[in-house]
């Protein structure tokens, strides 16, 4: 076959086909799909074990205090948008609560070795749904972000924005 096409006309072949391939996966990664009910659920999840377990969210940075999340006690997640039924997380420090079983937590424990996330969902169409994240851990300890997940050819992303840390 080398006889019908010189060696360059195979680099410039294997250069063309790397490169469309490549424009390929490029355009899949931004091509939208539309967002399923269980991509909820399964954003629910990684944002708790962003925090607890320091897994990655596609579209986020690691979480800044991952390593003290490993070290706390307790930590009472709310998300009322998830059915109760199903399970955010097997990790046994993590416990769902209601509202007001998270106002009795407070109560009961205050800070002391206790983390207190709330994960509600802001909006949502057929491409996209805006997920409040919070996270307190301490009288002077505690962050806000406000995530855009979308999904497409490579599964579900977030974006971010940093509200607030105090």
């Amino acid at each position: 076959m080398g006889a019908f096409f010189p060696r360059w006309r195979w680099i410039l072949i294997v250069v063309v086909v790397v490169a469309i391939v490549a424009t390929v996966a490029l355009a899949a990664s931004f091509l939208t799909l539309p967002v399923r009910e269980s991509d909820k659920v399964e954003a629910a999840r990684q944002l708790v074990a962003w925090i607890v377990e320091n897994h990655s969210v596609s579209g986020l940075a690691e979480y800044p205090d991952a390593k003290r999340m490993r070290q706390t006690k307790r930590l009472f997640v709310f998300c009322d948008f998830v059915p109760p039924e199903l399970s955010l997380t097997e990790e046994p420090r993590i416990q769902r609560v209601t509202a007001q079983e998270r106002q009795a937590a407070f109560a009961k424990y205050r800070f002391n070795e206790t983390v207190y996330m709330t994960i509600t969902l802001i909006s949502e169409s057929d491409s996209e749904f805006v997920l409040e994240f919070s996270i307190a851990n301490g009288h002077l300890d505690g962050h806000r972000y406000v995530l855009r997940f979308r999904r497409n050819m490579l599964g579900l992303r977030a974006s971010t924005t940093e509200e607030w840390v105090w």
